[in-house]
């Protein structure tokens, strides 16, 4: 949240359409955040909508607390952690199948996947949307996840959701 976009991306202020919000979440279709995107797609027609998680992400830190555990946190901070609960659980469950790991690496990596799916779920958000995935489908824009180390200042690139084209054509989302 503290590193200005255009200086990561190496491009001038202008350049880049941002979006920020805790949990890098894209909020709920018909909300303001989400209208936000949606209005940005249809008013500059971008070729890239990246949807960028935080190496040290203090909501995925939350969350995982919360799967451990901890103590209910505030009305207002439930409302974010809803939303990335999902991919805290998934992660901690797909690295506690590998025994290999100590203690230290099983957090570190627990947390670093929670990062990853937290964005690739945001882009399954994203594709609910009618006019996401018309530009998807029909005008070329690319829908990626990446996370930014905040340590380093790099962007590490997840890519396109693997079940990309499955989200474009399922049913549900169809309306």
């Amino acid at each position: 949240m503290r590193v200005p976009i255009e200086k990561i991306f190496d491009v001038g202020p202008g350049d880049l359409i941002v979006q920020r919000c805790m949990g890098s979440i894209a909020g709920r279709r018909g909300g303001t955040l989400f209208n936000s995107i949606e209005y940005a797609v249809v008013r500059f027609a971008p070729k890239l909508l990246l949807v960028m998680g935080e190496s040290d992400s203090a909501v995925i830190s939350s969350a995982l607390s919360q799967v451990a555990g901890s103590d209910v946190p505030s009305v207002a901070m439930r409302g974010v952690l809803d939303r990335v609960m999902v991919s805290a659980m998934r992660a901690k469950q797909q690295v506690d199948k590998d025994p290999a790991l100590t203690a230290a690496g099983r957090l570190m990596k627990i947390h670093h996947l929670s990062v990853e799916l937290n964005a690739l779920y945001t882009i399954e958000q994203l594709m609910t949307s009618p006019v996401i995935r018309r530009a998807v489908g029909h005008f070329g824009l690319e829908v990626h996840a990446a996370v930014l180390n905040e340590k380093s200042g790099e962007v590490e690139m997840v890519g396109k959701h693997p079940q990309q084209d499955e989200l474009l054509n399922e049913e549900r989302y169809a309306s």
